[in-house]
């Protein structure tokens, strides 16, 4: 199964070299080939700048949907792992003489036992992320 943070940034590292790779390169690429264009017809610098921003318009707006995306993956993946800690934390007996080390340990595997439940469940996400990726770039 491995470690959590590795199988996270290995999955998330997956996903961006795919969305890489089929979106925001061919996008790059039109974005160059644009802003080539704007250089042999814009008249005055301003109209040039306004061309070449234009041109990477598309890939800006695609780049921030992706930021946007994996923030709020990461933001779900705290929450669930915070909730595990709060539940373990909640177990803990109020009277110091009953924290004993049996007990902590126990709640300590149940907390990492239920924040790899989170990885797992949050990983499953990822798909879905890269498809409205996908669906976002097509209604550009």
């Amino acid at each position: 199964m491995g470690d959590p943070n590795t199988r996270v940034q290995q999955a998330v590292g997956d996903l961006l070299e795919s969305l890489e790779k089929q979106r925001i390169r061919p996008m790059r690429k039109e974005a160059f080939l644009c802003s080539a264009k704007c250089c042999d017809s814009a008249v005055g610098n301003e109209q040039l700048q306004n061309c070449v921003q234009e041109c990477q318009r598309k890939t800006a707006q695609t780049e921030s949907i992706i930021s946007q995306e994996l923030e709020t993956f990461q933001q779900r993946l705290q929450r669930c792992a915070m909730g595990c800690n709060d539940r373990a934390q909640d177990q803990i007996p109020a009277d110091p003489n009953a924290q004993t080390p049996e007990l902590i340990n126990r709640l300590q595997k149940e907390a990492e036992a239920c924040a790899n439940k989170c990885v797992d469940t949050n990983l499953a996400s990822l798909n879905k992320i890269g498809e409205r990726v996908n669906q976002a770039v097509k209604h550009m």
